[in-house]
């Protein structure tokens, strides 16, 4: 019984230290906010093509807990830029 809760109090932990650390920087929480923001900086790209990308592990992600994916604007403009440069 301890055991369980000492396991659920350091996942609290870790959650908290991680909301903290991503509370500084650009970012936006789920695939569709993704999606909304590679259209607003001209490289769409639909949902499904971006779950197949973080199924691929090639398009930076945070995974927090298990159902909230969270992406920082910085990695993913620099993405964007080496897959342009890629492409040509």
């Amino acid at each position: 019984m301890f055991i369980l809760f000492e396991s659920r109090v350091l996942k609290i932990l870790k959650f908290s230290h991680l909301y903290k650390e991503l509370s500084n920087i650009r970012k936006v929480t789920g695939v569709k906010g993704l999606a909304e923001y590679l259209v607003s900086v001209n490289y769409p790209m639909n949902e499904e093509e971006i779950n197949q990308l973080i199924i691929k592990k090639n398009i930076p992600h945070q995974r927090l807990m298990n159902n909230i994916l969270v992406f920082n604007l910085d990695y993913i403009d620099w993405w964007i830029d080496n897959r342009k440069v890629t492409q040509m």
